[in-house]
């Protein structure tokens, strides 16, 4: 089967590969930028860090740091406006995810004269917007190397999504000094969210055999590392896996067109509860690959014994790998059911209504899931049912 690649026309890989940008800027002759950031970056003294090593490219930055956290259109719409009053030629994405993304749909849109809403779904966008550097600070999203842009649509309560190889960005910076200084609780989220990417790419409906073998390694990079680099946020080797882990998760997507209902549920949470993206798909992974076990079982076998966990059975196998997940959960000290998140189980329906609507992610999981089989999967994370060897 034939497959569509998007990557990045450079990326700059490696310790202190932040350093490469300012060369990059004098080479596309950038006079006036845009750094798309956060005030937690900001006084984190990241983003001085970043202007410090590319004001010497001659060229006028602007900054928008209002990035929320699970940023919005109209999040967006603030960030376009300020850039409209500027002659910007070239845009920079810096942060996590959100940051990235709002970067992504201002490139996009201060080229094409539409709305953020003409765009969003597959392939709608017909030429690139301006040219992108993204500077990924965390391990998680991928959306430095992704075609994805994804923003939440405050009036229909979904999240939106543009995925196009036109928005994938022209240069992505992945420097694991950058992640050095992440809290632990951030490197918790982030690689679980990056776990999520290669589990699910491998699962896609819309994989292929490269994205299957990204994914393979990707998944072993996340698994052996997460652990130490959230232990020790300086340990060079594991923020460095744990770097490349998560740019793969985002290659694997861009290969298999996205994600599946993991991510499906996980938007419902993010938009309706206000929880991180990492922390929504971190908790939903086990129990959506538990009721989707009976769809893809020699995938999720294949998955488990790629990080050398093995059963006397495909069924055994499988439950050791949820359960392995599951520890390896709390060993990052993540919580792993709704209530303990405080959410109301009179949610849940309105969740799994919400979910049932992601179209795209339910043409990628292994099994269309209708409402009530997605409530079923929101009362079991409710109730964490399916904890295994408890006791």
């Amino acid at each position: 089967m034939s497959h569509l690649s998007c990557f990045p026309t450079r990326l700059l890989i490696g310790e202190n590969a932040l350093n490469q940008v300012n060369d990059v800027l004098k080479e596309f002759g950038t006079k006036n930028i845009l750094l798309v950031t956060d005030k937690g970056l900001t006084a984190a003294g990241i983003v001085d860090k970043v202007v410090d090593c590319i004001k010497n490219s001659g060229a006028d930055i602007t900054i928008f740091n209002e990035t929320k956290p699970e940023p919005t259109i109209s999040n967006f719409k603030s960030a376009l406006e300020l850039a409209k009053g500027i002659d910007i030629d070239l845009v920079i994405g810096l942060g996590g995810g959100s940051a990235i993304d709002l970067a992504k749909a201002v490139a996009l849109l201060l080229k094409h004269d539409k709305e953020f809403l003409e765009f969003v779904g597959i392939n709608k966008v017909p030429s690139p917007g301006l040219p992108t550097i993204m500077i990924s600070t965390t391990s998680g999203t991928g959306s430095e190397v992704s075609k994805f842009a994804v923003l939440t649509d405050e009036e229909t309560h979904l999240k939106s999504v543009i995925a196009s190889p036109n928005i994938v960005p022209t240069v992505a910076v992945v420097d694991p000094a950058l992640t050095y200084t992440l809290p632990p609780v951030i490197t918790a989220h982030t690689g679980l969210d990056a776990l999520v990417h290669v589990i699910e790419g491998y699962l896609a409906q819309r994989n292929s055999n490269f994205s299957n073998e990204l994914a393979l390694v990707g998944l072993k990079k996340i698994w052996n590392h997460i652990e130490a680099a959230y232990e020790d946020g300086l340990d060079k080797e594991a923020r460095y896996e744990m770097a490349i882990g998560s740019m793969i998760g985002g290659l694997v997507l861009n290969t298999t067109d996205g994600a599946g209902m993991v991510h499906g549920l996980a938007f419902s949470l993010g938009v309706y509860c206000n929880l991180p993206h990492g922390l929504s798909n971190s908790l939903m992974l086990p129990y959506t690959l538990k009721y989707l076990a009976p769809y893809c079982e020699e995938e999720l076998v294949t998955l488990a014994k790629n990080v050398n966990i093995v059963g006397d059975s495909n069924t055994q196998t499988i439950e050791r790998f949820i359960e392995e997940i599951i520890q390896l959960q709390k060993r990052l000290n993540l919580p792993i059911t709704l209530e303990e998140l405080g959410i109301e189980e009179s949610l849940l329906e309105t969740l799994a209504e919400s979910s049932y609507t992601q179209e795209r992610l339910q043409s990628n999981s292994p099994k269309r899931l209708e409402k009530d089989e997605l409530l079923a999967i929101f009362k079991q994370a409710y109730n964490g049912q399916i904890i295994l060897n408890e006791g």
